[in-house]
C-alpha cells in the first residue's frame, strides 16, 4: 500500500437522495415532493430546493461512498464528481459500491504518482506523449517502478480508470483537454464464441495504453469439468462413501452435515444453500409432497434464496432431508444462534425470514442480496465456512480422498448420481431416450442442453478413465526410473 493512501480515501457511510434534482422553486404537488436544502451560495441569493426522486427511498441511497482527498486533505472535486456520476448510473441496476471503491483507490494511486513526479494532472500540452502524465504513468506500470511487478490485466484496469476519468471531465465538466492526447482509442467489433459454440459480437474500444494479456487457461484434467472458473468432478462411489462416513462423525455439526446433504441431493450451490430461510420450511407439508417423494422449493428473485445470475430455480428436497431440516431449525442450538443474531444486529430480519444456517457466532454464512445489511457493509460473508469444513473432512478421510476436493464437487456428484438413477427408467421405457438429459439439465438449471451433455460426457466411465490414466502415469514413471537407473 502506498504511504498515506489510507488517509486520503475516506468512506461516507450513506449518501441520501442521490437521484434528487436541484430547483429554485418550491413545488407543492401530490406527485412531486420538494424539500429545502441547506444554505447554498447562489448569485441571486435565492433559496434552493431538491426534488425527491420517485420510488423506494432506499433506492436513493448509496452506502460506503468513497471520497478521494488532495494532498492537503481537501476533497478532489473532479474525481469525486466522476465517482458520484458512476454511483448514480450503478444505482439503477446494482447499488453495491465495491467496484466504485476500487476505482477510487486506482484514481488516488494515479494522482499520488503525478504528485510524486510533480506533474500537473490536467496538463497535456507536452508535444511528445512521453511527457504527458497518463503516458508516464503507463510506462511506470510496465516497468514496475516503485512496486512489485503487476500483470497485464491489472495494468489495463488501472489505465482504463484513468482514461474514463478524463473522458468524464472533458465531456461533463467541459475541461479543455484533447482526449487523444490522454490516450488514443478506436472502436472495434469483436466476434466471440461461447463455450458451447454460439457466436456473438461486441463493440469495444481498443486503447493504446494496454498490454497484451494471456487468456489461455490451464487444460482441464481428465474427468473434470470447468464450472465458473473452478474445476470439479463427481466423487466416485468409494469417495462418496468416505465423505458420508466422515460427515456422520461427531467432528461435524448437524448444520454442516445438512449443508452437504442438500448439495448432494439437489446440486445447489453454496450461495443457495446458505440463504435458505426459516419460512421456506413451511413448504414441507403433506399437501406439497410430490409423487417422487420430494418437496419443490422455489429459489431466485423474490424468494429470499440467492441463485447464480439471479436465475429462478426449483430445488427438489427429499422428504427425509426436509424433515431433518425442520428438526434442526427447532433445536436449541439453532435457536441460540438466531438469538445471537438478533442480539448483535437487532430485529432487522423477521423470525420467519431468518437464515436457517447461522455460524456459532450468530452470523450468516452467505449474505443474501435482500439482507438489510447487504449494501451497508464493506465485505460480505460468501460461504468461506466450506473451506473449514473441507479441512475437517481431509483430516478424517486421510489417504484415498482427493485433496483438491471442494464443496462445489457435490454439485457434479449430484449430476452423475441423478443421471445414473434415471438410466434404468429409460431402459424400462418409463422415459424416452434423451429425456434423462433434459431432466438433469433442469435440475442443474443449465440454460443450454449442450452444457449438460458436456457435463455427463466427461463424467461417464469416470472410474475407468482415471484408472487408465493412473496406469499410464505409473508406466511413464517406470520408464523414467529405468532411464535414470533408479530401478537398480
Amino acid at each position: 500500500m502506498v504511504e498515506g493512501r489510507s488517509s486520503r480515501l475516506v468512506l461516507v457511510p450513506c449518501l441520501e437522495d442521490v437521484g434528487a434534482e436541484i430547483t429554485t422553486s418550491l413545488l407543492i404537488s401530490s406527485e412531486i415532493k420538494t424539500a429545502k436544502t441547506q444554505v447554498v451560495e447562489l448569485k441571486n441569493k435565492v433559496d434552493s430546493y431538491y426534488i425527491e426522486d420517485l420510488g423506494s427511498a432506499d433506492h436513493h441511497k448509496v452506502y460506503n461512498f468513497p471520497i478521494v482527498l488532495n494532498e492537503d486533505l481537501s476533497p478532489w472535486e473532479e474525481a469525486n464528481l466522476y465517482l458520484y456520476s458512476k454511483a448514480l448510473d450503478n444505482a439503477k441496476v446494482d447499488q453495491r459500491t465495491d467496484a466504485l471503491r476500487r476505482e477510487a483507490g486506482l484514481l488516488l494511486e494515479y494522482k499520488m504518482f503525478c504528485e510524486k513526479r510533480e506533474l500537473d494532472i490536467y496538463d497535456f500540452s507536452a508535444r511528445r506523449p512521453v511527457g504527458r502524465p497518463s503516458y508516464q504513468y503507463f510506462n511506470s506500470l510496465i516497468k514496475g517502478e516503485g512496486q512489485t511487478e503487476v500483470g497485464g490485466q491489472t495494468i489495463n484496469k488501472r489505465t482504463k480508470v484513468v482514461f474514463d476519468f478524463y473522458k468524464f471531465i472533458i465531456k461533463q465538466l467541459k475541461y479543455n483537454i484533447d482526449l487523444d492526447r490522454v490516450e488514443t482509442a478506436k472502436p472495434k467489433k469483436l466476434n466471440l464464441r461461447t463455450k458451447v459454440g454460439h457466436q456473438y459480437s461486441v463493440d469495444v474500444e481498443m486503447r493504446s495504453q494496454t498490454v497484451p494479456t494471456t487468456k489461455h487457461s490451464k487444460p482441464v484434467s481428465t474427468g473434470f469439468v470447468r464450472d465458473g472458473g473452478e474445476d470439479l468432478r463427481p466423487l466416485s462411489e468409494r469417495e462418496l462413501t468416505m465423505l458420508v462416513v466422515a460427515l456422520e462423525m461427531p467432528n461435524f455439526g448437524v448444520d454442516e452435515r445438512l449443508a452437504h446433504y442438500i448439495a448432494l441431493s439437489t446440486g445447489a450451490r453454496k450461495q443457495t444453500i446458505f440463504t435458505i430461510r426459516m419460512r421456506h420450511l413451511n413448504n414441507f407439508t403433506e399437501d406439497n409432497l410430490l409423487s417422487d417423494g420430494t418437496y419443490r422449493l422455489n429459489a431466485g428473485p423474490g424468494t429470499g434464496i440467492d441463485t447464480k445470475f439471479d436465475k429462478p430455480q426449483d430445488l427438489y428436497i427429499p422428504k427425509q432431508l426436509a424433515e431433518d431440516m425442520i428438526v434442526y431449525a427447532n433445536c436449541e442450538l439453532a435457536k441460540r444462534r438466531r438469538y445471537k443474531f438478533r442480539n448483535k444486529y437487532g430485529d432487522i430480519i423477521r423470525e420467519d425470514d431468518m437464515y436457517l444456517f447461522l455460524s456459532p457466532h450468530g452470523n450468516c454464512h452467505y449474505m443474501a442480496k435482500n439482507d438489510p445489511r447487504y449494501l451497508q457493509v464493506k465485505s460480505r460473508p460468501q460461504g468461506n465456512n466450506t473451506d473449514n469444513m473441507k479441512k475437517k473432512l481431509l483430516k478424517l478421510t486421510g489417504e484415498g480422498f482427493p485433496k483438491d476436493f471442494t464443496f462445489h464437487w457435490l454439485r457434479a456428484t449430484f449430476a452423475l448420481q441423478y443421471y445414473q438413477w434415471l438410466l434404468p427408467l429409460v431402459a424400462k421405457g418409463v422415459l424416452e431416450l434423451g429425456d434423462e438429459i433434459g431432466l438433469v439439465q433442469r435440475r442443474l438449471h443449465h440454460s443450454d442442453r449442450s452444457i449438460t451433455e458436456h457435463y455427463l460426457k466427461l463424467f461417464m466411465n469416470l472410474d475407468d478413465r482415471i484408472d487408465a490414466q493412473c496406469r499410464y502415469e505409473d508406466h511413464l514413471f517406470d520408464l523414467y526410473e529405468r532411464n535414470l537407473g533408479l530401478g537398480n
